[in-house]
Formats: C-alpha cells, structure tokens, sequence
C-alpha cells in the first residue's frame, strides 16, 4: 500500500535537487504540486493495474505503457528487450553537457501474490482513505511513477538542464535474470552511464551495484504484515542514503557515507539549501549543517 501523501515525497527532493542542478531560469516554472500529484498518482494506479509479478514478469506491459506516456509529451524513448516478453525503457532529456548525467531508476517487476492473504485485488489499484492498495505501491511502482512525472515536469516546465537526465524502468529486479540490470550494463552501458543515480532503498547500509556513482534518496521502508496484503511497505523519512561510487571505466565501486560526497567543490550546497526551505525543522537543521560530523539527521 502507498498512502498519497507519501508519493509527494518521492516527487520533492527529485524535483528540486533536479532544478538546483540546472541552469538558472530566465522566467522561474512554477510547480503545480497538487496536479504533480495527482497525475503520479494515476500512473501509479495504472502500473499497479498491470500485473508483473516475477516469476515471469511480463515486464514489456509497463515498458510499452511507459513509451506510450513519453510519447504523448513528446519525448523519444526506446525499449530494452533482451528477453522476449520482458522490456526495459529508456529516455533522456539533453542538458548542455557542463555535467554528466543523472539517472532516475525505478523497477517494473513485482513479488509473486498470495491472493489469500489480500482483502482487496493486489492488482486493482483500490483507493481508501487516501491508501492505494496493490501489490508494486511501495516496491516498485511508486519509484517508477514519481520519476516519470519528474521527468515529465522537467520537460514541461522547459527547465534548461547542465546534465542529460536519463529515465530508467527496468525489468527483472525482483528475480535474478537475462532481462534484468546486469545485462544493461553490459549491452547497453552507454545509454545508462551516468555520475548519479536516484533509486529506492536507503535502509540498507551499503550496496554494492556495477555503475558510476549511485545514490538513493532519504527514504527508509519499514515492512509488517497488514490486513490487505501478505506485506506492506510504507515510506517514510529516515537516516541519509549512502554512496556508491568509482569509476565507470572499472565498473566497481565502493562504500562511501553520502555526507563524504557533499562537499563545496562540487554543487551539492545548493540543493541542500533548497531541501532545507522545505523540510522540518529537525530535517532542515541537518540540510544546513551535513559536512558537520556532529550533524545528525532525524531518523524518524
């Protein structure tokens, strides 16, 4: 289940850490959060309403889905089908090229359902009191859906990019496969290679993954048992991510604390200002002061 709510947070500090990036605009765009919203909201449910559990996947659903709403924005896009049946997609905003990219990563598969353990159809996308419900709301599809309306936002709001942002829905995460992330690295690394990646997680202390630099949002899920579903998943505010990072040419990387990473060098400062305009005081406090070793965020 995902409560609405949450999905803005998905949407935030993509959107401003994106536009803090990106050359300042001659006329600032403005942001309708509440439409932002709601359109993430519909894609959710839609990609909820297309069943990808993994066994088998049948990922091309979303992929082809995913072309069809880029399309209508006027944005190109190419699906990745390594396997029959279970495709990938690809698109990318052009920046001017003063920076390497930035890729939004989300995955299109889901966890097999134990339809007795649900209340409602896993794959109806049923909204109650602000919840939707079905298997994929937390993991993936509400990753998928907040970085698809991000991208859609950036094209709207003709924000001058200093790096390509990259859009990646990916298939087979869930299970191990031919269709999944290791095969696009390796047969299609140049449509992916970027210096940061936004994707779920961060309530793990580190991963190791085959790129150049990753980075997962604060965003921590805590798992349960609930009455609709065999597991639920609800995202809420927690400690900083951290960083995975070396070099593309090698394809390794190594832990590192995000905080290391942040540094007045490079242009981490300004997006850090602009989360601190919106965030709680606690949460701001941290924003201000990350490089501070005596700096702690609120966990929650």
């Amino acid at each position: 289940m995902l409560r609405l709510r949450s999905l803005f947070a998905f949407l935030t500090p993509a959107i401003v850490a994106l536009t803090a990036w990106s050359q300042p605009p001659v006329g600032e765009p403005v942001l309708n959060q509440d439409q932002a919203q709601a359109q993430a909201a519909h894609f959710l449910a839609e990609l909820i309403r297309i069943d990808t559990q993994d066994p088998p996947g049948n990922e091309s659903r979303v992929a082809h889905y995913l072309q069809g709403v880029l399309q209508d924005a006027g944005i190109a896009s190419e699906i990745l089908e390594p396997v029959s049946g279970r495709a990938s997609i690809v698109a990318r905003l052009k920046g001017n090229g003063k920076q390497r990219p930035i890729l939004l990563l989300g995955h299109e598969d889901v966890v097999p359902v134990d339809r007795a353990r649900w209340t409602v159809d896993p794959f109806a996308a049923t909204e109650r009191e602000g919840v939707i419900w079905g298997r994929g709301a937390a993991d993936d599809k509400a990753m998928v859906a907040a970085n698809l309306e991000v991208f859609l936002q950036l094209k709207r709001m003709q924000i001058p990019l200093d790096r390509d942002v990259i859009f990646l829905s990916e298939a087979s995460e869930e299970a191990s496969s031919p269709a999944g992330m290791a095969t696009i690295v390796e047969r299609y690394w140049d449509k992916v290679d970027c210096e940061f990646a936004l994707n779920e997680g961060a309530d793990r202390s580190s991963r190791t993954v085959r790129s150049s630099t990753w980075v997962w949002p604060r965003r921590r899920s805590c798992a349960g048992r609930e009455a609709g579903g065999d597991r639920k998943q609800r995202p809420r505010i927690g400690p900083p991510a951290r960083q995975c990072s070396g070099p593309s040419g090698s394809r390794r990387c190594q832990d590192r604390h995000l905080g290391d990473a942040l540094s007045p060098q490079r242009d981490h400062p300004r997006v850090l200002r602009r989360l601190a305009t919106i965030s709680p005081p606690e949460e701001a406090a941290w924003y201000r002061n990350v490089l501070d070793p005596r700096s702690k965020p609120n966990s929650g």
